[in-house]
């Protein structure tokens, strides 16, 4: 070993100098390839890099929480990632998030703020978060919510999200909350068959909702509330999109109220 490494002064400061290559290099390391590289651009002969990795693995045994500070950058850094990602996402989509003309929407049909759900009907925590939403437009008379099937959870919510499309075509506002909320409300799987009984009992044409089914409508319309949630990352249910963020999970009528009063404030989930 030639006196690159032989005093302790520099063994010290090349410990400390490694430590901190080491945190950038880790973190780097999993970040987007287009981040400029930093520890790899160093040169060193096959000792050095033998020297420097026991250094290294020495530092890493005498102060293990280092390691726990480069995770929580890491996680930090992924999540401002896929928040950025989101947020392009719905500027890109936002006609077909926010005013595709086959929703049902609820609320205040000219509220100043829509907040929109992915739901599916045979989704627990969206049977719960139901009454939240009913809630937030008891509470706020500009409020909008569009209602997107999103069926995730088997055979029977695919069949249930297809009659609700295909009924949707006939369905006043009223009815279609009702359409919802009878789904939702169900005790037990919602397949076609609790769908098409709801809506016999809504009074509407069985015969019509046949013919919206064997036509390109429904699928068209399923397929892209699939491709728009997978767009928007959201990837289970209740997902919701409210100002140029999303949220995913029963978050509760207070955490969907600030991102409603924040979509109004400054039109972005958070403020």
């Amino acid at each position: 070993m030639t006196s690159f490494l032989a005093s302790p002064l520099r063994r010290v400061a090349l410990a400390g100098l490694v430590a901190v290559a080491l945190v950038a290099a880790s973190v780097l390391a999993l970040a987007p390839a287009s981040a400029p590289a930093t520890a790899q651009d160093a040169t060193f002969s096959e000792g050095e890099r033998e020297a420097i990795g026991t250094i290294v693995r020495e530092y890493l045994l005498e102060n293990p929480e280092v390691m726990l500070d480069v995770f929580a950058e890491l996680e930090r850094r992924q999540a401002a990632e896929q928040e950025a990602r989101q947020r392009s996402a719905v500027a890109e989509r936002g006609d077909d998030i926010f005013r595709a003309p086959h929703d049902v929407v609820i609320g205040n049909p000219e509220g100043d703020v829509t907040l929109v759900e992915f739901f599916d009907y045979n989704c627990g925590p969206c049977r719960r978060a139901m009454s939240d939403v009913m809630a937030m437009i008891e509470k706020d008379p500009n409020l909008r919510v569009v209602l997107k099937d999103f069926p995730i959870l088997g055979a029977p919510s695919l069949e249930a999200a297809q009659i609700g499309v295909a009924a949707a075509a006939q369905m006043t506002p009223e009815q279609a909350l009702r359409f919802h909320m009878d789904l939702l409300s169900t005790r037990g799987q919602v397949d076609g068959a609790r769908a098409r009984q709801v809506a016999e009992e809504l009074g509407l044409d069985l015969a019509r909702i046949q013919q919206e089914l064997n036509g390109p409508r429904v699928a068209d319309v399923i397929t892209t509330n699939l491709d728009l949630a997978n767009a928007v990352g959201i990837t289970g249910t209740p997902g919701w999109v409210v100002g140029d963020g999303v949220l995913v999970g029963a978050i509760g009528e207070a955490r969907l109220t600030e991102a409603v009063a924040n979509a109004r404030d400054c039109g972005a989930v958070s403020c």
